[in-house]
């Protein structure tokens, strides 16, 4: 935007010369997810990090429970009542962590995701010290969508970005549903033969609200949901007026030699992580330039 490709009004505002009217920076797109959603257990059956045979399968061979990343154990696609059948994609995924959020990492984890102090202190660290895993519900499929912004002409000054997370209603229904697929698999039969038992602690803020109610569920999602880092879509490819590049990738308005390769060229966000979509962005982008150059290329 800072070089005059995007909306006319908002250049125009930061008296900037509007090369190309385009919808840079709008419908920013990311996942979620509800943090907070843990539970206790009798018996420790997760990731063992802390041990020397843990340390000497890493160092030596690169496996073990260290080498699995994040602490993730197991991952699955789940539908809740509001999934759009037509589309056949799963709306919510839940993420089993293998690790306590009442621990000293977690602590120092949560709060570089901004958590208060006396929010960890109430609602974490009286656990602290007890078997405990987490699930964290990710929403794939949200309806809100945000935008990016520019805060002046500076190029120094951090851009502005709203990701209007859970501005459509719906997005909260879904994200209630998500944790309840979350105690449904907390209190299945395999989870209570290890001793599981949902968090006893209400969250502060949501003290008035009975625990795990969908009211309470509620006020959950909106004190503890966050990005997943994400965050795509502001460039979309296509060949509507909604469109800031066409479908092989040129940056659309008249504008010559100029590609946009990367997550941003999405119209919509994929289910799943994004790290594998941008990498065939990027492979198929490089195909393009030199298909458009007339170099051999292996993509087909």
């Amino acid at each position: 935007m800072l070089s005059g490709v995007g909306p006319k009004d908002h250049l125009q505002q930061h008296k900037i010369e509007v090369v190309a009217d385009l919808p840079v920076g709008q419908n920013l797109q990311d996942h979620v997810f509800v943090g907070g959603m843990t539970a206790t257990m009798e018996k420790e059956a997760l990731l063992q990090t802390r041990t020397l045979s843990a340390l000497v399968d890493y160092f030596l061979h690169g496996e073990g429970p260290i080498s699995v990343p994040g602490g993730i154990e197991a991952v699955a696609f789940m539908n809740t009542p509001f999934v759009n059948e037509s589309l056949d994609f799963p709306d919510v995924e839940l993420i089993f962590v293998a690790g306590s959020y009442s621990s000293e990492e977690s602590e120092i984890y949560l709060r570089d995701l901004g958590y208060k102090q006396d929010v960890y202190d109430k609602y974490f660290l009286p656990n602290r010290g007890k078997p405990a895993f987490a699930i964290q519900p990710v929403l794939n499929r949200l309806k809100s969508t945000g935008e990016i912004k520019l805060k002046s002409s500076n190029p120094h000054d951090h851009p502005l970005l709203d990701p209007k997370y859970l501005s459509h209603p719906e997005d909260i229904k879904v994200a209630v549903e998500a944790a309840k697929l979350v105690l449904k698999v907390v209190d299945s039969k395999a989870m209570k033969a290890l001793g599981t038992k949902r968090w006893d602690i209400p969250l502060p803020g949501c003290e008035d609200k009975v625990l795990w109610s969908d009211e309470y569920l509620e006020c959950h999602v909106r004190h503890l949901t966050h990005t997943t880092w994400h965050f795509c879509c502001t460039c979309a490819m296509g060949v509507n007026e909604s469109a800031v590049v066409d479908p092989r990738l040129r940056v659309r308005g008249g504008i010559r030699n100029l590609r946009v390769i990367d997550a941003s060229i999405m119209p919509y966000i994929v289910t799943a992580n994004l790290n594998a979509p941008a990498h065939m962005i990027g492979a198929k982008g490089a195909a393009m330039i030199l298909e458009d150059h007339g170099f051999p290329t292996r993509n087909k």
